[in-house]
């Protein structure tokens, strides 16, 4: 691939000084990791038939030949636009896109979201106003995907795992529960719009999307909580959640249902995906001439609101697993490590709850910023059609109300396993306590005997097998006896006094 001209990166250190959320992208692109992966680049091209109508057309491109693609000349005059997607896009070809499109740094930015916040940097989607991307021509959004662990885990909730990408991805792992080690690997969305007058001759989507998990095998990085540069990296297989997400077409009628016809989508990633779901069908309201922002980012939207219908269903799991710990607990002053992990997952969940819920808004006011521009006559036409860009004000509705519903469910259960941790630590002083105890109650038999021994050791004849040793338990059982009622009386003497003072008054009484 010929670079360009290397003037994107001083571009972004320029818009940083203006901008300070741009500096996970400076230093992205200031930043050469040791091991750059190889980008995979698609492309979907709208080609015009003879007879008028439109088709679809889908093939890779080689990194190397991504300027051909982008370009706006010696293209096939047949052709109306084109939807370019870019897995796990490298810093070459960060830093090329940026300059030949001349892309707003704020989209880039985005994108990159670094996987774990550092207090000397923000992230563009929580430092810019809404009104600040509203009537831009890009979107960026981030989910999870949820992937079943392989047993004995655990130990990776002790570490700092990341995907090992050009883009690094935080994975996140619960507590088992059910058996079942799950995890939350961290995804983005970035999509583009270059309309016919901006790029010359046809329209061109970019779209950035994260690398796929082909054969369930994830590499990952990790270092310890303490640590900061020894990273360690590892393979780790891995399998989708109840079998990845929910296929959101609707099924084909059963009397024209061909072999093929309910092939599933390959789940592996969004690139393959969204090449399986443009070649299927199109959303109701695209344009192959000039197509809408909203109707580019239909597919890819229903399929993160897919995405999150599992991650809900993680949290369900993990609500019956919390009420299981509260409802179960029989011997709470051994369950003390438990409520203490629980808690801490009920806290990660509380904070993880609250940034789903920004990003899930962050989508809805995109649909509902774009919605509104469907013509209102085919939006009628098509009200009961499934690929209706309406039915994503729906979606999202549901995923908005039922995040809400758990989130509350999992934050009233915190103040409930608080209070069984503070018992739970007070019944284990209480134990401990009681094991103080005997232990006294054993050095208040040993402490008289040693003294007695002690005594005796003295002379020769009260020692074991003494003609007097008879004299050291005649004198032990005593003092042992003297011992025990001065640490432990049947009552305090005013309270013996006062008993044997109105008994004697009673007995006199009765004279």
């Amino acid at each position: 691939m010929n670079k360009e001209p290397e003037w994107y990166p001083a571009h972004v250190a320029a818009q940083r000084r203006k901008n300070p959320c741009l500096s996970s992208l400076e230093r992205f692109l200031s930043e050469s990791k040791k091991t750059e992966h190889a980008c995979r680049v698609a492309s979907i091209d709208f080609v015009e038939n003879e007879d008028g109508s439109t088709s679809s057309q889908n093939r890779f491109v080689p990194a190397d030949e991504i300027k051909l693609a982008i370009s706006s000349v010696e293209q096939p005059t047949n052709l109306k636009g084109r939807i370019l997607i870019v897995e796990d896009i490298s810093r070459e070809v960060m830093e090329f896109l940026g300059s030949s499109l001349a892309i707003d740094p704020f989209f880039l930015a985005s994108h990159v979201y670094t996987p774990y916040r550092e207090i000397s940097m923000q992230t563009p989607n929580l430092a810019a106003l809404p009104s600040r991307n509203r009537h831009q021509r890009y979107f960026n959004t981030h989910y999870h995907r949820t992937v079943e662990l392989p047993e004995r885990c655990d130990y990776l909730r002790q570490l700092h795992i990341v995907r090992a990408m050009n883009i690094n991805r935080k994975l996140a792992v619960l507590p088992p529960t059910h058996g079942t080690s799950i995890g939350l690997a961290q995804h983005a969305l970035s999509t583009h719009l270059f309309t016919q007058e901006e790029h010359g001759g046809h329209w061109l989507c970019l779209l950035l999307v994260d690398s796929s998990i082909p054969n369930g095998l994830l590499s990952l990085e990790s270092r310890d909580k303490t640590a900061k540069d020894r990273w360690t990296r590892f393979n780790l297989r891995t399998n989708l959640f109840l079998s990845g997400y929910e296929d959101f077409l609707d099924p084909p009628e059963a009397f024209t249902a061909s072999a093929d016809a309910w092939e599933p989508p390959s789940r592996l990633g969004m690139l393959e995906d969204l090449a399986y779901y443009w070649s299927r069908e199109w959303p109701a309201d695209f344009d192959p001439a000039n197509p809408t922002l909203l109707s580019l980012c239909f597919h890819p939207l229903k399929i993160i609101a897919a995405e999150w219908m599992n991650v809900l269903a993680v949290m369900n799991y993990h609500i019956k697993r919390y009420e299981y710990s509260i409802e179960g607990q029989k011997t709470i002053a051994q369950d003390l490590d438990r409520l203490n992990t629980d808690l801490n997952s009920l806290q990660r969940w509380k904070r993880r709850n609250l940034s789903s819920q920004q990003k899930i808004g962050a989508i809805r006011r995109f649909v509902d910023s774009h919605v509104g521009h469907v013509a209102g006559e085919s939006n009628t036409m098509l009200q009961a059609d499934s690929l209706n860009p309406r039915c994503l004000v729906e979606d999202f509705g549901y995923l908005t109300a039922s995040l809400d519903q758990y989130s509350e469910r999992l934050e009233s259960m915190l103040p409930v396993v608080m209070s069984l941790v503070q018992i739970s630590d007070t019944r284990r002083s209480l134990a401990e306590a009681a094991n103080i105890s005997r232990l006294t109650y054993l050095a208040f038999v040993f402490i008289p005997l040693s003294f007695t021994s002690s005594l005796f050791s003295m002379n020769t004849d009260t020692g074991p097998g003494g003609r007097h040793f008879w004299i050291y338990f005649v004198v032990a059982i005593p003092i042992t006896a003297a011992t025990f009622l001065l640490a432990r009386p049947p009552g305090s003497p005013r309270e013996w006094l006062k008993t044997r003072i109105f008994s004697a008054r009673g007995v006199v009484g009765q004279v």
